[in-house]
């Protein structure tokens, strides 16, 4: 196999863009991949339609969103209000976060993420507002059947993982950075894995209760949902690179305010 340096400014379709060789056994360890958007491949191959159909047809169709897309270059009121990009000086450590927290922030030109993909990239490919994806998190919190039957929203946050995966889940975010990355996990949290993200197995002093799922990555995007408190919510922003601690300790802080405002905080 060809060498070449990860990117993602994707010029390739998944199957070859995502081909890659397996690191383990599946269910004997765990590690960040590619694994979502072969599930986007398997989708496509299932109901006949390309990803971008089917989420049309049976996500962002029922919720009433039009913004969220994998093409913006098709869809010009999306495109139109993309964000540009602001990048941390101090450079960025071997674990892909920045090196100086306190550093100032910079404008970019890189807006990270390819606008031109020629594939459905089911793991990170699409574009929209925050405002709308929250509908989508609303709507599996509240179990409001718009898009799927409780119990396949009670399967999705169940624990799926091996207890070998789960062991090396849990071995990844002991590293800081990777805490970070992720949202900013507490040290000290147990998670498992879920289908859609981790699952937090501790309270949070007056936040999210244990069995809420929640994600963080590029480019400091923060999400959550605690069913058993019913509240959810997202924080976007358009800083790199990912995992930046000073956007982190604003996730916080917006989380208890948010439980606080619903009178939902506990502990």
């Amino acid at each position: 196999m060809d060498k070449y340096t990860p990117t993602l400014d994707i010029k390739e379709t998944v199957p070859v863009a995502c081909k890659v060789p397996l690191l383990f056994e599946p269910g004997t360890a765990w590690e960040y991949s590619v694994g979502i958007d072969w599930a986007g491949k398997m989708v496509e191959r299932v109901s006949g339609m390309d990803l971008e159909t089917y989420f049309k047809k049976n996500i962002w169709g029922p919720l009433g969103v039009e913004s969220i897309t994998f093409y913006p270059q098709k869809h010009p009121n999306t495109l139109q209000r993309l964000t540009d990009m602001s990048i941390r000086q101090g450079g960025v450590s071997p674990m892909g976060v920045t090196i100086n927290p306190e550093a100032p922030m910079e404008y970019t030109s890189d807006r990270v993420f390819g606008l031109d993909t020629p594939d459905c990239f089911g793991g990170a490919g699409l574009y929209g507002n925050v405002v709308d994806y929250q509908r989508l998190l609303q709507s599996i919190c509240a179990d409001d059947g718009k898009l799927l039957k409780k119990e396949t929203v009670d399967h999705m946050f169940q624990d799926h993982l091996s207890v070998e995966s789960r062991t090396a889940f849990n071995n990844h975010i002991k590293i800081p950075a990777v805490r970070e990355t992720f949202g900013g996990v507490p040290d000290g949290m147990e998670i498992t894995y879920g289908l859609g993200g981790m699952i937090y197995l501790k309270d949070i002093e007056g936040g999210r209760r244990a069995g809420s799922m929640a994600w963080g990555g590029y480019p400091n995007l923060v999400w959550f949902v605690d069913r058993k408190a019913g509240v959810n919510g997202i924080l976007g922003t358009q800083i790199c690179p990912p995992g930046d601690p000073k956007t982190n300790s604003l996730v916080y802080l917006f989380e208890k305010e948010l439980y606080k405002s619903v009178g939902k905080e506990k502990l």
